[in-house]
């Protein structure tokens, strides 16, 4: 089993395709083919049941493919981390939910950005109810997020306030023109914005730099 097996397996199941895979990776098809064949008789499993236009991921694929995405980004991320000597770009991967993305981060992320302009910022969607999930799916620390799940397993710091605001437009009989009236809620609390991180803490430096940024600013 190596790193190019790997990385081919995860790119077939992205890309639903063994095709386009090849052409991501600048492998030929045959060797996707045979990357996943042997990983497959490595494991004594069957990972994927194929079909003539079409494949389906086994039991044993949806785990092998969790796996896979977890070794991948450690390696990546032990690479970037420890060649300092290398051009290697710094990646930050965050999840995040609609409401941060639209209202928090943007500022944040130029801010950012414009101070540390060897890290990448690459932002994964997500809800606020399957942060979770998603951070473990993609193997990303860092999350924002308007709502505070009860898990044990992570650590969720209000950061904002967003007050919720109601709009409504009302025909001016006079004036024979649209007036926009907004209404604070009151009877409904603000909103709060997370952060999110895992409590075991496994924080490269990078990320931990941003971290303790976010938190600076709260």
């Amino acid at each position: 089993m190596n790193f190019s097996q790997l990385q081919s397996f995860i790119t077939v199941v992205q890309l639903h395709s063994f095709s386009k895979a090849a052409d991501q990776l600048h492998f030929s098809q045959s060797t996707i083919t045979s990357h996943i064949s042997e990983l497959e008789k490595e494991l004594g499993q069957q990972l994927l049941v194929r079909s003539t236009r079409n494949f389906q991921l086994t039991e044993a694929g949806m785990s092998c493919y969790s796996f896979a995405v977890a070794v991948v980004s450690r390696k990546n991320a032990l690479l970037c981390e420890y060649n300092k000597n290398s051009q290697a770009q710094k990646i930050l991967r965050i999840v995040t939910s609609s409401l941060p993305v639209h209202s928090y981060l943007p500022k944040i992320l130029t801010e950012y950005h414009s101070t540390h302009p060897d890290v990448f910022l690459k932002v994964v969607p997500s809800d606020s109810y399957t942060i979770a999930e998603a951070m473990k799916e993609h193997q990303v620390h860092i999350a924002f997020c308007g709502y505070e799940a009860k898990n044990k397993n992570y650590i969720y710091t209000p950061i904002a306030k967003d007050q919720l605001i109601l709009s409504s437009f009302e025909v001016q009989q006079v004036a024979a023109k649209k007036k926009l009236l907004c209404f604070s809620l009151k009877n409904f609390p603000d909103r709060s914005l997370y952060v999110v991180k895992q409590k075991r803490d496994r924080l490269l430096s990078y990320e931990r730099e941003f971290y303790d940024y976010i938190l600076e600013r709260v």
